[in-house]
């Protein structure tokens, strides 16, 4: 084999799940998008919007790692993969952060 086979390091592991998690804190705090939630406004409405901020940086970091930790040359299909998956986090952290805003502060 003329190149050593690139893996990803366990940070950019890290900041590849730890996205999804705070999105699905978010959603499950917003009782779904519930119009009505049981808990109230700050752990309803403003507290998934922090985790939704959060979430969107720390998966702005997830690219640039991952551009980073890019080998030159040799296998880069996991590294396209996870920042694929990161700009499809801060897409759906922009649109769910929208979602909120319409549903819990314009209405």
């Amino acid at each position: 084999m003329l190149y050593e086979q690139a893996k990803p390091s366990g940070i950019l592991i890290a900041f590849s799940v730890i996205p999804a998690v705070l999105i699905f804190i978010a959603v499950f705090l917003t009782d779904f998008f519930s119009l009505k939630p049981t808990l109230p406004p700050m752990y309803s409405a403003f507290l998934p919007i922090f985790l939704l901020v959060i979430s969107a940086i720390i998966a702005f970091f997830c690219y640039f790692t991952a551009k980073d930790e890019e080998p030159e040359w040799g296998s880069q299909f996991v590294f396209k993969i996870l920042e694929g998956l990161a700009v499809s986090y801060i897409m759906l952290d922009i649109i769910i952060l929208a979602l909120i805003l319409f549903l819990y502060f314009i209405s």
